[in-house]
């Protein structure tokens, strides 16, 4: 009986053999090598082939990505929170109000919410800055910004429910009555600064008589403190060099 040829042998010896070729014509060190190169990049492909095709929400959770709730409720419990605290509280950081602006940005519920946002951003900013700043051109420039943020996010009050916009708006009423005042007895002491650090009473009285000038332009807003104004007026005005300035006229 004739002995027959075992296929499974057979079929090794077939697969086998371009490996065995290859082995004895490049020798042990380059054929090992040449494996394992071929180990690493199969492995690296299986890899990249995998991220490729997983799910984009499986990738969202591993770039640990906050989920968004889209709940119109919730989203505007945070819209309205967050236009609250901007207008209520001094200007946040910068990068505090970048992360709120990219996050409603970004919201798939937003509409106008995150231009609403920034524009009341910008007014609050603007209102701390002419709580100290003494330069009458920074003042004027920022009042008119003001003026007209305020009338954009009033187009938008829809965003809000009633009640809501109404606390913004006397919130709002609250920081500006102050500034009829504040921002001339910001201009004049700047002024006042200036006589205080020139040499000649010539540029003193220069720098005083604009003091003056910039609370007596204040006294005829209507919406000013006169009894503040007019007591600072009234210490200008007993300046020696004025009383001299008076005296010889």
């Amino acid at each position: 009986m004739k002995n027959k040829t075992n296929p499974i042998f057979f079929t090794l010896l077939i697969i086998l053999y371009p490996f065995i070729w290859l082995y004895e014509q490049i020798g042990a060190t380059l054929f090992w090598a040449l494996i394992l190169c071929c180990i690493i990049a199969s492995f690296f492909y299986w890899q990249s082939k995998k991220s490729t095709n997983q799910p984009r929400s499986a990738q969202g959770e591993n770039l640990n990505q906050p989920h968004i709730n889209t709940d119109p409720d919730v989203f505007y419990a945070s819209f309205n929170s967050e236009c609250w605290h901007t207008i209520n509280l001094p200007t946040a950081h910068p990068d505090t109000m970048r992360s709120a602006n990219i996050h409603f940005m970004s919201h798939p519920l937003n509409q106008k919410h995150a231009e609403c946002l920034r524009l009341i951003q910008i007014i609050r900013d603007s209102i701390d800055i002419l709580n100290k700043t003494q330069n009458e051109d920074t003042a004027v420039s920022r009042m008119q910004v003001i003026q007209e943020m305020y009338d954009e996010v009033i187009a938008m009050s829809y965003l809000f429910k009633p009640k809501d916009f109404q606390r913004i708006e006397e919130r709002f009423a609250e920081l500006i009555l102050p500034l009829h005042t504040i921002i001339y007895l910001n201009i004049a002491q700047g002024h006042v600064n200036k006589m205080e650090s020139v040499k000649t009473d010539k540029t003193k009285l220069k720098y005083l008589l604009k003091a003056i000038e910039s609370i007596e332009y204040g006294m005829n807003d209507y919406d000013a403190n006169i009894e503040i104004l007019q007591t600072m007026l009234d210490d200008l005005k007993a300046h020696p060099l004025y009383l001299k300035r008076i005296h010889t006229l």
